[in-house]
């Protein structure tokens, strides 16, 4: 018998009913399963249950959710820096490691790319699982509502980098959403 964990399912635009659905399993011998303690919803999140597409995928039936914080619970056959027990963050953006962009060191072009809550299973449910590569241990001491802040400010950090800004230069940040509000941090800091 297959076991089984409750799911957030987008059933409609911004319609979402909470289901029993198969728990998912480890296949591959790098992969771990996570126990899912926080998901923030996204900005993506609000826009693509708003319009039920990803690009040209539908995406009735699908569990969405990326923003997570986790606890491993399984670990593949080949897991060697990851334990059960240990508390994770997750870069949500699978990529082969194998294809001609990720060999030249273009991993976000991956002609394979798997994005967690749009083209796979994503967090808006109690477990997911991933790549061990993809996981990455956070102290038990970060509150979890701060370590879900985690793929968004690395997602600010990457635009931040891009800047060239220098103490005592002056910046405007456009938007005061969250991702507005960590680059209006970042220039702080």
């Amino acid at each position: 018998m297959t076991e089984t964990m409750r799911a957030a399912i987008l059933k409609d635009v911004a319609h979402f009913e909470v289901e029993q659905v198969p728990k998912p399993q480890i296949t591959e011998p790098d992969e771990v399963l996570i126990k899912v303690l926080v998901c923030s919803i996204c900005g993506t999140d609000v826009s693509v249950s708003g319009t039920m597409a990803y690009g040209s995928k539908d995406l009735h039936g699908e569990i969405l959710g990326h923003e997570l914080v986790g606890e491993i619970v399984e670990t593949g056959s080949a897991v060697t820096g990851l334990r059960v027990g240990q508390r994770v963050v997750v870069n949500p953006n699978s990529y082969c490691c194998k294809c001609p962009s990720c060999r030249a060191g273009y991993r976000n072009h991956c002609e394979n790319m798997k994005l967690m809550g749009l083209t796979v299973a994503g967090g808006f449910a109690e477990y997911v699982k991933t790549k061990e590569f993809l996981a990455f241990p956070i102290s038990q001491d970060v509150p979890l509502n701060h370590a879900a802040f985690a793929e968004p400010l690395s997602c600010a950090m990457n635009g931040f980098s891009r800047l060239n800004i220098t103490p005592g230069d002056t910046c405007v940040v456009f938007g005061c959403g969250p991702i507005g509000l960590l680059f209006a941090q970042l220039a702080r800091a």
